[in-house]
């Protein structure tokens, strides 16, 4: 250890300022130039362009998405109707603040109440069923064209292309919810200015007229 301190002060006082020598400069020298990441990321799509990875990738998502829309999540606190029900559902809402028009005009004045019913209507009849359900969609045939299907359940699709009309579904059972329906299958339909809606037990429909 003693050798070792005696070297390293050696080696660190025995050389001044005077004692460095310039050596010169040796071997090729290079520009430092820092590339353009926005090009680097243009070069970048072009290889993955080309290479085909990009529309493979489109074609990935795609897939996903059809897969997703084909097959939505299942709607959680809604079941098959076991005992049947009527009540009624008033859209009525009560203005928060007041709403201006964009050229500063009062459109509702706070603590209004507003009725969308008193500027437009529903229009067809929304039925709500089980579109895996066999039994339910032959059931619904029966009011084709009087009806708007929604779907809780099942492949809308699928079932869209079987029907040959439209087929709509209450992603994250959004319209279940706000309408307080539970059980299905189940009619909306307008009554004034309220919606009266009904969810239908099937067994007990066996043999009687449809009807809404």
């Amino acid at each position: 250890m003693k050798y070792f301190l005696i070297i390293v002060s050696l080696l660190a006082g025995h050389y001044s300022k005077a004692d460095i020598v310039n050596l010169g400069v040796y071997g090729a020298l290079f520009e430092i130039k820092e590339e353009d990441i926005q090009q680097v990321i243009l070069n970048k799509l072009h290889k993955l362009q080309e290479s085909g990875e990009i529309e493979q990738h489109h074609q990935k998502i795609a897939e996903r998405v059809r897969k997703k829309m084909n097959s939505p999540r299942i709607i959680e606190g809604i079941k098959p109707t076991t005992k049947e029900r009527s009540f009624i559902y008033d859209p009525t809402l009560v203005v928060k603040k007041d709403i201006n028009l964009p050229d500063g005009r009062l459109l509702h004045k706070k603590g209004k109440r507003v009725n969308p019913f008193d500027h437009m209507d529903l229009g067809q009849t929304l039925l709500f069923l089980d579109g895996d359900s066999e039994e339910q969609v032959t059931w619904a045939e029966s009011f084709k064209g009087i009806t708007k299907w929604i779907l809780v359940k099942g492949k809308p699709f699928e079932v869209e292309k079987k029907q040959g009309h439209p087929i709509y579904f209450d992603q994250f059972g959004k319209i279940t919810k706000q309408l307080g329906i539970q059980q299905y299958p189940a009619f909306v339909r307008q009554e004034g200015k309220v919606l009266r809606i009904k969810e239908v037990k099937l067994d007990e429909k066996q043999g009687e007229e449809n009807e809404i």
